[in-house]
């Protein structure tokens, strides 16, 4: 399957209802390629023989379908989209997990535990595909590798599928979208399961096109677990976690959290340029009442039932936050269900704005790249001290001035405190003045070279992978395992810096590559995470 990872050892059967072992796995499936990588394997594209079979049956007797066989290959193409996909009917994707220990660039990763390895496989069968949760088909374990088969989702994920639109959405494509992804949660509520890492990247849809479904996916940082009273475990990506989740306390209504903060960035697109300023905003961070309308980028013709909403799945507390299932009968949720040509206008930018992002991701790739190959590793930590020292003291000097425009005596004091309030970002401007200031003539020359660099001076750059290639990268789980008290809001901030992103690459798209992201944190069919362990290290 093209895995480029060295597996040692193995262990006894971890899934114990399964459909066969290696022999079971290739007389049924056909590999195709690669989709993405992770630490503990791939996730590949395969196909059915079985349907195979009956496609080939069925095309000798010349339908009427849009197809046309590929003698070489032997694959049937289905023209259902602009892009020439290799995929049909028969087509899935299977997640290879390894059992034992594994060997990848020079590194030795101690094996996933049995029950991280059963955790998604079982969270996935008790949610039986429905109510747009991905479905698993089928799982094939040997002694070294968990075979998870599931449906393919070719639309890519929420930020794919947005920027492909000849057109930008309209508020009823929003209200339709909204109305999946709640319905998602709500099911997910329903059968005591949280997704915990509910973001764009995990937001996939089943085809290109404008009608398409979507899919909820990635359930290795889930939980299914009964508790008595609240969770406790840390897990996420640090944009789109719920203010609970920083305090080690929370509920089923995190993921109402995080799905608030994915229909934020649908509609406005990935806030690069004001991430901090939109992170602080919906934290309370920001001095002052909070006004979500006041977003950055946020379009200025969406209707006002959609605020109600925003409002509703970004209510700050918890225990007054609604769940899924009321915010389902909302006025903006149900839009899409009677919306009238008269006030179902385009949400303009919408298409453009996820673009660019995708345009600045490929950027922020090369820049990690240059920056980790270019520099020591004494000469990227030296690095990497500088970017946090200077952030820290910008953090406080931003909240000051917040401070003196408001002038509000009522400010509640965690509110007033100057301690760094960043997430693991700074912006690509920082980044070039420290290396200016370390005489890296060469380094900076290369980054001007990249194409558009001049327009991303004011995006936020992730600096986690960075930490990742020096080892900096297990703070949080000493920070957090085994807190259950509650922190202030300010001392939540505090450990933004220093959550442990990991590193993501798109696999269950069909046009996907390898993406660096905000997180490593499981192994997602939409993101090659495979590492399906929370943040503190437990299991709940």
């Amino acid at each position: 399957m093209g895995v480029c990872l060295s597996c040692i050892g193995g262990m006894g059967t971890v899934i114990e209802q399964n459909d066969g072992g290696e022999k079971d796995f290739h007389n049924r499936f056909i590999e195709d390629r690669d989709l993405g990588e992770g630490e503990f394997g791939v996730v590949t594209l395969v196909h059915d023989l079985t349907i195979r079979r009956a496609n080939k049956q069925k095309n000798s007797s010349a339908d009427n379908r849009n197809t046309k066989n590929d003698e070489e290959s032997g694959r049937l193409f289905i023209g259902n989209d602009d892009v020439g996909c290799d995929y049909d009917n028969s087509s899935m994707a299977c997640k290879a997990l390894r059992k034992g220990m594994v060997i990848k660039y020079n590194t030795l990763y101690a094996p996933l535990k049995p029950e991280v390895l059963r955790r998604e496989v079982d969270i996935l069968r008790k949610l039986k595909g429905e109510s747009f949760c991905l479905k698993i088909s089928s799982v094939y374990e040997t002694p070294k590798v968990i075979y998870i088969i599931t449906e393919l989702c070719s639309g890519g994920d929420m930020f794919q599928y947005v920027s492909r639109r000849k057109e930008d959405l309209r508020a009823d494509e929003v209200s339709r979208i909204s109305f999946q992804l709640l319905s998602a949660v709500n099911h997910c509520a329903n059968n005591n399961v949280i997704n915990r890492d509910i973001k764009p990247e995990n937001i996939m849809f089943v085809s290109c096109s404008s009608e398409s479904e979507l899919r909820l996916i990635d359930f290795g940082s889930g939980t299914d677990k009964v508790v008595e009273g609240l969770h406790t475990t840390f897990a996420g990506t640090a944009f789109y976690i719920s203010p609970e989740m920083f305090q080690n306390t929370y509920t089923q209504k995190t993921d109402v959290w995080s799905a608030g903060v994915c229909l934020y960035v649908l509609v406005a697109g990935y806030p690069s340029d004001k991430l901090q300023t939109a992170f602080n905003m919906m934290h309370k961070i920001t001095p002052g009442k909070r006004n979500l309308k006041n977003l950055p980028n946020l379009p200025d013709n969406l209707p006002d039932s959609f605020y109600v909403m925003l409002n509703q799945l970004l209510e700050y507390k918890h225990k007054i936050r609604k769940k899924a299932s009321v915010i389902l009968e909302s006025d903006f949720v149900r839009f899409h269900k009677f919306a009238s040509s008269v006030d179902n206008s385009n949400i303009i930018g919408s298409v453009g704005r996820h673009a660019l992002f995708l345009d600045y991701q490929k950027f922020e790739r090369c820049l990690t790249t240059l920056l980790a190959t270019m520099l020591t590793k004494s000469e990227l930590i030296i690095f990497l001290n500088t970017i946090q020292n200077k952030s820290n003291k910008a953090a406080a000097k931003e909240v000051e001035v917040e401070l003196d425009e408001k002038n509000e005596e009522s400010i509640p004091p965690n509110q007033a405190k100057t301690e760094s309030k960043s997430l693991d970002v700074v912006n690509v401007h920082r980044v070039m003045e420290i290396l200016k200031e370390s005489e890296k003539d060469q380094v900076i020359s290369m980054i001007e070279q990249l194409p558009r660099s001049e327009l991303y001076e004011s995006n936020a750059y992730d600096i986690s992978v960075l930490k990742y290639f020096v080892g900096v990268r297990n703070s949080v789980r000493e920070k957090h395992s085994g807190s259950k008290k509650r922190s202030s809001a300010s001392s939540r901030a505090r450990g933004l810096g220093k959550i442990p992103q990991w590193i993501d690459s798109s696999i269950h798209s069909v046009g996907a590559k390898v993406r660096m992201s905000l997180d490593f944190s499981a192994h997602s069919t939409n993101s090659a995470r495979m590492r399906p362990t929370s943040m503190d290290g437990s299991y709940h």
